[in-house]
């Protein structure tokens, strides 16, 4: 078997998978830091009718989720890479399938 030789960039994006802390708590706080801020903005918009504070929360918000899909996109073209050189390398899937096919 033959080692698969990964980028800079798809070792960083396997490193930081393998390496993630728990999804529990520490998923929870991680979210909550961006998202929590806007939520109490947006019900303080509503609780008083005020039109601007809900549209700012709401633009505040939407900003976030671009700006995560944005990071994110990269990682998934280098997670993909990483994963189609394995594969490559290994062969598990192809073999499976001509198994089981």
């Amino acid at each position: 078997m033959i080692a698969p030789q990964f980028t800079p960039e798809e070792k960083r994006i396997l490193y930081r998978i393998l390496a993630r802390p728990s999804r529990g708590k520490d998923g929870f706080f991680f979210y909550a830091v961006f998202i929590f801020p806007s939520l109490i903005i947006a019900v303080y918009g509503v609780w008083n009718s005020d039109f601007a504070a809900t549209l700012v929360a709401y633009g505040a918000l939407l900003f976030v989720v671009l700006t995560y899909l944005i990071y994110t996109h990269g990682d998934g073209q280098a997670l993909y890479s990483a994963i189609t050189k394995y594969e490559k390398s290994v062969g598990a899937l192809i073999n499976r399938g001509e198994r089981e096919g």
